[in-house]
């Protein structure tokens, strides 16, 4: 295996600190694939896993089903279909699926692997249970309220959309189905399931929004109730009945379609809508920030979910733009933070930045792949540590505790400078980099507090800068009339 490894300094105008980025082309990891007659694509899928020292990636359209980063050694392991497949323990079984690919995949706390097919039509069953010792082949779900178990629409549309495992050990299975009622009346639903009695049974059933389907549908939190969306609607789930339901249209200036959902150390709650805003209930409050949907208006991007929304251990969510080279980070304080994704350098085409899905590990880095529709080019590994490092090394030079407010503005905005801080000037850019306004020393000394005048400020985010000799600090602010 190569071990080519390439590594950015990404430098924005309106981030504080130098960002690393690592690079790991495909070139140096692929194997020659059958499929292609050639080294292939990645075509990683929607899951990615990170857990203990590795970080999984499951591959489709391709004879390696998954590949496998180990942290440790620093190689990418491979297993092919081939070999995969054989958890099946059976011939026939075996001749029927070792050509498939494989999606969803879950790995439950007693290390069973819980995944589905994306074309069931001619197979036998679309959804697995593999256990150290057996394979399970699940290809009915029992309607509680039938009282009869029906069979997984056999079709190639994704029925089934996720599996998580919730806090006593209990699998939950997300399905979007056809149920008819009555001999006659035929209905298409998105379904929560749950793992009993050696059997998925329904808890929630609601009748599908067409247009729309949300991509990460359930969380689940620290009191073990599953948060569950459709459409424009959340349901909290406790103790298998709805306890709880809230809409993004209770809040003032709210409205679209839940797409990505994060639950963070308390509980709160998080998800991105399809005009990019982010909705935040903490159990009393509910709220909407549309400072990301700001930066990709300027960007002439008018709608569009972000593809991705993680959340870190320390509570950070990071979010990628619809059509921007942006990584956006919103703290535990509510500051953001915009990054800039680096663009992958072809002979085709070095004009343009490639993420599809993002999931971060132990460590707090996240792992993107550079890939698009029909291309791909390797792996981007973002480690924020480095960014916090120098953040601490700098705290003597410009302290940390500079206050913009009110924000959101409107007309003006006021910067408070703590004591004993010696600034030169104050910048102010948009969202763009591009200076818009600086405030010189002069009107700064003896000022503890300055005002400005924000009137002639379009719509939207807005870094500024407070800059000594040696350092400066960056704080964010939106104007939104």
């Amino acid at each position: 295996m190569k071990k080519l490894i390439l590594f950015f300094l990404i430098f924005l105008s309106y981030n504080l600190f130098p960002q690393t980025w690592e690079f790991i082309p495909q070139d140096s990891f692929l194997q020659f694939d059958d499929w292609y007659e050639s080294y292939g694509r990645m075509n990683i899928s929607s899951s990615i896993i990170t857990k203990g020292d590795s970080t999984i990636f499951v591959r489709s359209k391709s004879d390696t089903i998954i590949m496998i980063y180990d942290y440790n050694k620093k190689e990418i392991f491979h297993i092919l279909k081939e070999d995969f497949w054989k958890c099946l323990k059976n011939d026939s079984l075996y001749n029927i699926y070792k050509e498939s690919d494989i999606y969803n995949l879950f790995v439950d706390s007693k290390e069973n692997y819980w995944f589905s097919i994306p074309d069931t039509l001619h197979k036998i069953t679309p959804l697995f249970k593999v256990t150290p010792d057996t394979t399970y082949l699940i290809n009915q779900i029992y309607v509680r309220e039938l009282d009869s178990n029906i069979y997984i629409s056999p079709f190639p549309n994704r029925t089934i959309r996720k599996i998580k495992e919730d806090k006593n050990g209990d699998i939950w299975l997300f399905i979007v189905q056809y149920i008819i009622f009555n001999d006659s009346l035929r209905e298409e639903f998105e379904i929560m399931c749950k793992y009993v009695n050696d059997r998925f049974e329904t808890i929630f059933m609601k009748e599908l929004f067409y247009g729309y389907s949300s991509k990460c549908n359930f969380v689940i939190d620290s009191e073990n109730r599953v948060w569950f969306v459709v459409a424009d609607a959340c349901y909290i789930i406790k103790d298998e009945e709805v306890e709880k339901m809230f809409s993004t249209q209770d809040v003032e200036n709210g409205y679209g379609y839940f797409s990505e959902l994060a639950l963070d150390s308390k509980d709160n709650f998080y998800a991105t809508t399809n005009y990019l805003a982010l909705f935040k209930y903490d159990g009393v409050s509910f709220t909407n920030d549309w400072r990301i949907s700001l930066i990709e208006k300027e960007l002439n991007v008018t709608r569009g979910y972000p593809y991705r929304m993680r959340i870190d251990s320390l509570d950070n969510l990071w979010f990628f733009g619809y059509e921007s080279c942006n990584l956006y980070k919103i703290d535990s304080d509510g500051e953001l933070t915009v990054y800039e994704v680096p663009k992958v350098d072809t002979s085709a085409d070095n004009q343009w930045c490639y993420k599809m899905y993002m999931e971060i590990d132990k460590h707090g880095r996240l792992w993107i792949p550079a890939q698009s529709m029909g291309k791909s080019w390797g792996i981007l590994i973002f480690d924020p540590d480095s960014t916090r490092t120098e953040v601490e090394e700098r705290k003597e030079s410009v302290s940390k505790d500079f206050q913009i407010f009110p924000n959101p503005a409107q007309n003006e905005i006021t910067f408070s400078i703590p004591e004993n801080q010696n600034i030169n000037s104050i910048s102010i850019f948009n969202s763009l980099g591009i200076e818009v306004k600086r405030i010189e020393q002069a009107k700064i000394i003896g000022n503890s507090k300055i005002t400005i005048s924000t009137a002639d400020f379009p719509n939207g985010l807005y870094h500024c800068s407070f800059i000594n000799q040696a350092d400066r600090i960056t704080k964010s602010f939106v104007i939104l009339r």
